[in-house]
């Protein structure tokens, strides 16, 4: 058995199973030669692809797009990542344990199985919960405790939701926060129901997740379809600590304070040049700008390639447009999340794009790499890449296809933490020693100055075989019990605040 520990400034445990992973694992591609089983790629490995007849227990689809929004959710007590893949009849969980195998733990079907199937739905989770909105007539929004899938160890399973709330029939999106008591409905159509008629912010309080009620709305900017709603830490002193959404309005952007949810206010609303339809957006890590996609700029020919803008946002009274980003690339772009300094894009028929995002210079931004899931062609169109999920600590990134079904890659250019780390000097992980070894093996770790670490073992197929340490430390000595293990090659990955080997 040999512990290998590594500087980590792309993803070094991707790079040592592209090296020595067993062969029977297929499903793994790394990208060579601008190429993965067939897939455009650039710096981003496939581990495996998941389709839409096994996720969906072979549903018959009246239309081929059968995929929409996709979210994930990492279970606090056991660590074990999970997609949660919308489909056009509900939403599949699925298993990242190991990367390149997932395993379908089961579905939850659409709460409105007798109204028409739609092709719109959206998760989101907050704890331990998952929350569901759809489209569909008489929908509402689905409750699930996503602890109920640790139980599920055989054959996918067919869940039930454990509440529905009911003060809206259809709806576009819906947005939830670990550190906000409430779920915002957006976008949402009522169809002559419910108790709050607007496509705006509906704010339903989820403090006790089985027992949803409605406490406020907010539609003074018009019809919402996405938004990032969050406790405020940005650079705006008069709004730190506050709750504050920032929502994509068709044709504008909207800032509201939702801190008091009975009676939500605007704070402010800002336009940038030629816009096409305002469909989402994310705040950069510091709080300074959001950074928007604009889904039909595109087809309206006002932009000759995909275009991300970016808005100042430092004052949240007064937000301005600062410029934006043409990739070359001409396809529509659908969803975008920000993680550290990496943007992750998914961009229709041109696929995930990942960019690194720098704050001085905000509408330069550096390629890292992509993996284009409909190879097809790359037009201007609602075909392929729908949504991208970045946030697993793993370094893992899960891709909703509306086409085909989920993708799971690792990016090799991207730090997990999306940050660069401290030098050497101020950082000292020594090498595991003894190593190779047969029981126990140790690293030591030096920092300046205490901050929380997490330390994890990893081996070739990406599975997280042990936790090393896990609180707020200035130094350590980390020790593996390598006495229940394989013989094999492993990987330790130690992820502070600012660092990460």
């Amino acid at each position: 058995m040999r512990l290998v520990s590594a500087f980590a400034r792309g993803l070094c445990l991707a790079a040592l199973v592209i090296l020595a992973a067993p062969s029977h694992l297929a499903a793994q591609t790394p990208c060579e030669r601008g190429q993965a089983d067939g897939y455009p790629c650039d710096r981003v490995t496939l581990l495996s692809f998941f389709d839409f007849d096994a996720l969906t227990f072979g549903y018959d689809y009246a239309s081929g797009r059968r995929g929409n929004d996709l979210w994930g959710w990492t279970d606090p007590e056991t660590g074990v990542e999970y997609a949660l893949v919308g489909h056009y009849d509900g939403v599949a969980f699925v298993d990242l344990s190991t990367p390149t195998a997932p395993r379908l733990v089961g579905t939850l079907p659409t709460a409105s199985p007798g109204e028409s199937r739609n092709l719109w739905r959206d998760i989101k989770t907050s704890g331990t919960y998952a929350y569901i909105v759809s489209e569909a007539r008489n929908h509402g929004m689905q409750i699930f405790d996503l602890r109920r899938l640790r139980d599920v160890t055989g054959e996918p399973v067919t869940f039930t939701a454990d509440a529905r709330y009911q003060g809206v029939s259809g709806a576009h999106n819906v947005i939830a926060d670990d550190d906000l008591d409430v779920a915002i409905i957006v976008g949402a159509a009522n169809f002559g129901g419910g108790t709050c008629n607007t496509g705006g912010l509906i704010l339903v309080d989820v403090s006790n997740p089985l027992a949803p009620t409605l406490r406020g709305c907010f539609d003074d900017d018009g019809y919402t379809h996405d938004a990032q709603c969050l406790v405020y830490d940005g650079p705006d002193p008069d709004y730190q600590g506050r709750s504050v959404c920032i929502s994509s309005n068709a044709s504008i952007l909207s800032i509201s304070d939702i801190t008091n949810p009975a009676n939500p206010t605007g704070i402010s609303t800002a336009v940038y040049p030629d816009p096409g339809y305002t469909h989402q957006g994310w705040l950069s890590e510091d709080g300074r700008f959001f950074i928007v996609n604009d889904e039909l700029d595109e087809a309206f020919r006002s932009v000759p390639s995909t275009r991300t803008i970016v808005m100042n946002v430092e004052d949240l009274d007064n937000p301005f447009y600062v410029g934006a980003y043409l990739s070359g690339v001409t396809s529509s772009d659908h969803n975008l999340y920000v993680r550290g300094d990496v943007i992750y894009q998914a961009n229709y028929e041109s696929g995930l794009r990942l960019y690194r995002f720098d704050a001085d210079n905000p509408t330069d931004f550096e390629p890292l790499g992509y993996f284009d899931t409909f190879p097809a062609s790359t037009e201007i169109s609602f075909d392929g890449a729908w949504s991208v999920y970045p946030y697993y600590e793993s370094g893992i990134v899960t891709i909703n296809d509306r086409e085909s079904g989920l993708f799971v890659v690792r990016p090799e250019a991207v730090m997990v933490a999306g940050e660069d780390p401290l030098p050497d000097a101020d950082v000292v992980l020594s090498a595991a020693f003894p190593n190779p070894f047969s029981r126990h093996t140790s690293l030591t770790l030096a920092l300046p100055a205490p901050e929380r670490v997490r330390a994890h073992v990893y081996d070739l197929l990406g599975r997280r075989v042990a936790t090393l340490l896990d609180g707020t430390v200035d130094a350590a000595t980390l020790t593996l019990d390598g006495t229940a293990l394989p013989s094999g090659a492993y990987v330790v990955r130690v992820q502070g605040e600012t660092f990460a080997q």
